[in-house]
């Protein structure tokens, strides 16, 4: 079995998935904290980054991050006094919950879902908070969260 930093891919794959997304950020912005860059240099490393693939630290695919992305985990990595990697973790959501949707936008996905069968059910999120009228959400797949709860037969 192939090791990344010194552990198997399922002992990679057990982590939770906060500490994987952070190593992924870490390994994004490590090689300039590493070898910091000359002045001037910087926004020319962060766009390089930016440009390439990366993999995804929960599905595997290929993806690229913009280059605000890039530039925002270099400052707070390289802000952090003792662990940059923490430093990179997601925050935990109030209550170990992720974001919600109404149980009506939730059955509207997996209509959809049913309906279309793509792997990504697109939506609209009825007006919550800060988000305008009409604007797309950004919505998890609440169709695998599903499966998941659901006995295996």
């Amino acid at each position: 079995m192939r090791c990344i930093f010194g552990e198997s891919m399922t002992e990679l794959h057990d982590l939770p998935v906060r500490d994987r997304w952070a190593r992924l950020r870490f390994a994004v912005v490590g090689p300039l904290l590493a070898a910091p860059p000359e002045p001037g240099q910087l926004r020319e490393l962060i766009t390089a980054l930016a440009a390439k693939r990366w993999r995804h630290p929960v599905t595997g695919d290929d993806v690229q991050f913009g280059r605000s992305t890039v530039e925002r985990w270099f400052y707070r990595a390289r802000k952090a006094a003792q662990d940059p990697v923490a430093s990179l973790r997601d925050r935990k959501r109030p209550c170990g919950a992720g974001a919600s949707l109404s149980p009506q936008a939730v059955q509207a996905i997996r209509a959809q879902y049913r309906e279309s069968r793509l792997d990504v059910p697109t939506a609209l999120r009825q007006p919550q908070g800060h988000a305008r009228p009409g604007e797309p959400a950004v919505v998890h797949d609440v169709t695998s969260l599903s499966a998941r709860a659901r006995p295996l037969s």
